[in-house]
């Protein structure tokens, strides 16, 4: 039992025979609709033996042996993303192996494994004028291995459980009919959809292939799915005469139950004040696989790699390994070590054992000294010692060797054949650093990746610094904004439509005291500017009734005006002269 319960954590110790008892699988995730085949590593069964697969305890189904001896695992369909255990038996009784893999959304699924919508502007319109003919999918037929796939179409619906009818919504997803059978597998498929009336009521769907001997809508089998589509040859006639008026009805329909839902903004995290503040939180955000924020040919300069314990990053520059701690805000102040305490403060962060803080502007041999006295042992150390080769090279010898003294510094010396490359190599910010491993190491790769390392590490630092937001500005009404960055020093302008006329503020800049210059623009028709000449004779009578009553000054009247209403005291302005 205490060997199993090392299966889905590395933080917890391993017995000898870890590998007969865990497992690792390949590819470690498939989209959430299931249907991916998950090759089990490290395991050989007899091509005509026997597998089974058993996922969170309760979905049981048979494994698949190929004719090579590997074992595979389909993912079942899931209505949930993160990491699933499941155990397999060879005898159909003893499930003694574990492992899991990662259920991700089918937006964030290896694109690879997906039907392809060809035209997917003709799928989501179809019915609609200029809009009928053949719908046409492709997919990798290597993918499926059978000479002959059946076409699914698969509906997708959310739907309430409760008595009341809304508070608790469910997905559900279903086998409608297929659209192809026993059809051969050559990459390419089309039809002519027809209207179905039985099955107007679902709305949006997806498209699955499978091989031919499989049973119609059988779930949890080895099989292809497409990106979920509005299913609009099942739609009403209503959609097909007029799909606008159509989309926003249901628009509508869905805003108005989104009201009645509960809230769940509370829930979710506070959205970063920056693009750069998210790229650098890797620990809760990152880059959307559909984006091309990083260009083609990035994973040919960094390997990124989260390991198990799912709380640190790491980077490979030329086959050197730098490595980012990621911790919860909850851990403020309750870290010690090497790392320091997590608090934002680095004049604490060399403290002892004993709790004695040591200057930040130390020496190299203190911090030596300081790094040597977090010596951890064996016995408390997280790693896993799983093999013997681990167990004689890294548990049995001590740690740290006492006797050991690093080169602090090292001359550099005029006639280094490294000296002439390496001093334009290690320029800027961290050059110290980069000359320093270059020596060492007695290698210009080395020094360049520490180089390389500390630049991001201080690019890290730079985005993660605190900005100045002065906070979210509407659109004024029958206007546009333009600009959509609220933090110090950016400026948005505001514009009317036509037969508008801005009021107030045209721009307003934000500072550094987080608020904005100027006030909230509006936009007057143009009818509202005529109405103060044909009043006007009125509002001349009226002032003069005034001054002759009160017998106050302009300048009071002005003020008054000013602070009752704006839109008079826009009036009044524009008339001031003639009063």
């Amino acid at each position: 039992p205490g060997c199993r319960a090392s299966c889905s954590s590395t933080l917890t110790n391993c017995c000898s025979d870890v590998n007969q008892s865990c497992f690792q699988v390949l590819p470690y995730s498939s989209s959430m609709l299931g249907g991916r085949a998950l090759r089990i590593l490290g395991l050989t069964l007899p091509p005509d033996g026997r597998l089974l697969c058993r996922f969170k305890g309760e979905i049981e189904q048979q494994g698949i042996i190929d004719e090579e001896g590997h074992p595979y695992c389909i993912a079942p369909l899931l209505y949930e993303t993160g990491w699933i255990s499941f155990d397999v038996s060879t005898d159909g009784t003893d499930f003694n192996r574990s492992g899991e893999f990662l259920s991700v959304h089918p937006s964030k699924a290896d694109p690879t494994f997906e039907v392809t919508l060809v035209n997917s502007t003709l799928w989501q319109n179809y019915g609609t004028p200029n809009m009928a003919g053949q719908l046409r999918m492709t997919w990798n037929s290597s993918l499926i291995k059978s000479e002959r796939v059946n076409v699914e179409l698969w509906g997708y619906r959310e739907v309430s459980r409760s008595p009341a009818g809304s508070s608790s919504l469910q997905a559900e997803i279903s086998y409608l009919y297929s659209l192809g059978r026993n059809i051969s597998n050559t990459g390419d498929f089309s039809f002519i959809p027809q209207p179905r009336e039985r099955f107007s009521t679902w709305e949006l769907g997806n498209i699955r292939i499978t091989a031919s001997p499989k049973s119609e809508g059988e779930r949890n089998v080895q099989s292809l799915w497409s990106g979920g589509h509005v299913l609009a040859w099942h739609l009403e006639q209503s959609f097909r005469d007029d799909s606008s008026a159509w989309a926003q009805r249901k628009c509508l329909q869905w805003d108005d139950l989104e009201r009645k839902l509960p809230d769940f903004l509370d829930e979710l995290i506070d959205c970063p004040c920056s693009l750069a503040q998210a790229r650098a939180d890797t620990g809760r955000f990152h880059v959307s696989p559909h984006t091309t924020m990083y260009g083609r040919g990035c994973i040919r300069k960094l390997f990124l790699l989260r390991i198990l314990s799912k709380i640190s990053e790491l980077r490979l520059y030329d086959a050197t390994m730098t490595a980012t701690v990621l911790l919860l805000v909850e851990f403020s102040n309750l870290t010690l070590g090497l790392l320091g305490r997590m608090n934002s403060d680095p004049s604490d962060d060399l403290m002892t054992r004993s709790g004695e803080v040591i200057s930040s502007n130390a020496t190299l041999e203190e911090i030596f000294t300081f790094g040597a006295e977090w010596n951890i042992s064996n016995m408390s150390s997280l790693f896993t010692y799983d093999s013997h080769y681990l167990l004689d090279s890294y548990f049995f010898p001590l740690s740290h060797d006492p006797a050991f003294v690093p080169a602090f510094s090292l001359p550099l010396k005029p006639d280094d054949p490294l000296a002439a490359d390496m001093l334009s190599m290690c320029l800027g910010e961290g050059a110290q650093f980069c000359i320093h491993d270059t020596l060492i190491s007695r290698s210009l790769a080395v020094g360049n990746a520490t180089l390389r390392a500390h630049q991001h590490h201080q690019a890290l630092m730079e985005a993660l610094k605190p900005v100045v937001s002065c906070g979210w500005l509407p659109a004024p009404r029958n206007g546009k904004k333009n600009g959509t960055h609220y933090l110090q020093g950016k400026t948005l302008g505001f514009t009317c439509n036509e037969g508008y006329i801005l009021y107030r503020s045209t721009e307003r800049t934000c500072l550094k005291e987080g608020t904005w210059t100027g006030e909230q623009p509006y936009c007057i028709t143009a009818q509202l500017l005529v109405r103060p000449v044909v009043t006007l004779k009125y509002i001349q009578m009226r002032m003069r009734y005034i001054f002759m009553r009160q017998k106050l000054r302009k300048s009071t009247i002005y003020i008054l005006v000013r602070f009752s209403h704006p839109f008079i005291f826009f009036i009044l302005s524009a008339c001031w002269l003639i009063v």
